[in-house]
């Protein structure tokens, strides 16, 4: 409840704290079909006000507690007297009620703290109550111009009937199968890494994405940006004790110019990882040596290996050579092999 020196709100909040003038008139106009089910002996009025402060010399509330259906309600009443009515005032009201929601819930987070320190049974975690809420109108312009109905607020309001108060969608990572999160392309990369972070050891479900060309296709995007960002959240937040092993593995797969070592390195030398540190130093020394044949074979064997897995994924061998910096003939022939298979 608000407190004001307009004197049209100090009648409205002095008479309506009164329960003997409250009761009758919030039963006046109280949803018929659901009188029944309201216990008006249970009515008390609540302190506080919703109403932003740059509104509260236009408009006062008052807000009453009560049983309704055996369960705690509440009837929240605005009085609004603004000279120029406001279009949005449903979503207006949308927002009090929300705030009464939240207020309500620290309330019980509160108890239930309280509960806790001193030992006693920690009641449950509150359903959200419902809210009947009511306008009472005393403007200039008359009648009241505007729809209180908060689909009304918008251009399309059988678009947004369709939306609004619906169910979130929920995309549950944990219950989709890694071969479909696959097919995502480049968001398939995030969702993987975003679904295993908490694994034990990611190594498993990160070789799995260097297989399947996962990793090749995405540090191949931007010139490696998104590719270095999943690899240090993969460093600060995951757990994989075999890491050094897989980014050596990466190496020989990935075009060198597309993998920034020395950044990953860096990472890993601010946590303090000692031995990963010297490992992955090793590693990004020995891709500064250029012409070492064995290195050239096992990372030409790694990339082909990857182009065979993104032609079996249906990948049109013109993508896989520019995904793989492969040439076209060589992708082709692995075309052929696989097709004989």
């Amino acid at each position: 409840m608000s407190f004001t020196e307009n004197p049209h709100d100090h009648i409205f909040q002095a008479s309506m704290m009164d329960l003997e003038v409250a009761t009758p008139l919030l039963e006046a106009y109280f949803p018929t079909d659901l009188k029944r089910q309201v216990d008006w002996s249970s009515l008390e009025v609540c302190q506080g006000t919703f109403i932003s402060k740059e509104l509260q010399k236009h408009s006062t509330d008052i807000l009453y507690k009560l049983k309704f259906a055996e369960q705690d309600a509440f009837i929240y009443c605005l009085l609004e007297q603004q000279s120029k009515p406001d279009k949005l005032m449903a979503f207006r009201m949308l927002e009090y009620q929300v705030k009464i929601w939240r207020h309500f819930i620290r309330q019980h987070k509160k108890t239930r703290k309280e509960a806790r320190e001193q030992g006693k049974n920690i009641p449950p975690i509150p359903s959200l109550p419902l809210i009947f809420p009511i306008v009472f109108y005393t403007g200039k312009i008359a009648p009241y111009p505007y729809s209180l109905d908060f689909l009304d607020c918008f251009n399309n309001k059988n678009l947004a009937q369709q939306f609004l108060f619906k169910p979130s969608k929920l995309v549950d990572l944990t219950q989709i199968p890694d071969a479909e999160l696959q097919h995502h392309k480049l968001a398939g990369a995030l969702e993987l890494v975003l679904k295993h972070i908490w694994d034990r050891d990611m190594k498993i479900i990160m070789n799995d994405m260097l297989e399947k060309g996962i990793w090749l296709t995405v540090l191949n995007h931007k010139d490696g940006e998104y590719g270095e960002m999943l690899l240090n959240y993969i460093i600060n937040t995951g757990d994989m004790a075999s890491y050094p092993q897989f980014v050596d593995k990466l190496i020989s797969t990935v075009p060198k110019e597309r993998v920034n070592i020395m950044t990953i390195a860096e990472r890993l030398r601010q946590e303090g990882r000692q031995e990963e540190r010297m490992n992955i130093m090793t590693i990004a020394e020995r891709l500064r040596q250029e012409g070492r044949q064995e290195g050239r074979q096992e990372g030409r064997q790694a990339v082909e290996a990857v182009a065979m897995n993104l032609l079996r994924m249906k990948m049109k061998p013109e993508e896989v050579a520019k995904v793989t910096n492969t040439d076209l003939p060589t992708v082709k022939k692995l075309l052929e092999e696989i097709k004989s298979k």
